[in-house]
């Protein structure tokens, strides 16, 4: 490729829209967000169902906004945690999966779950 240039390139490597500069960044920083095991399998077999989810969650972080302590018992993949930790004082989760439960620390490490979240 005669002419092709390291800045050609990393000019072709932005977005036309300057819109998502932004995620694009965010991207390159952080990798792609990790669903989890369960929520993974819902996005391939019934993405309607992924959607639903994540209504549901946000309206229980509306119903929970303000208050000072929440538990969720049996998190499964706990990736729907930030929408309630962005609402709620201390958030705690447990499970009896220990699987999950290593699923969601490696999460955790990686940054994809909300740093809130007490196990």
């Amino acid at each position: 490729m005669q002419g092709f240039t390291k800045d050609l390139y990393v000019h072709a490597m932005k977005p036309h829209e300057n819109q998502y500069a932004d995620h694009f960044g965010d991207y390159d920083n952080m990798g792609p967000a990790f669903l989890g095991p369960m929520l993974s399998d819902t996005w391939r077999n019934d993405p309607k169902k992924l959607g639903i989810k994540l209504s549901r969650y946000e309206t229980v972080s509306k119903l929970l906004s303000g208050k000072k302590k929440v538990l969720e018992i049996d998190y499964g993949d706990n990736w729907t945690s930030k929408l309630v930790c962005r609402e709620v004082g201390d958030y705690y989760a447990i499970d009896v999966d220990i699987l999950l439960k290593f699923h969601v620390e490696q999460a955790l490490k990686r940054g994809q779950n909300s740093r809130d979240l007490q196990l």
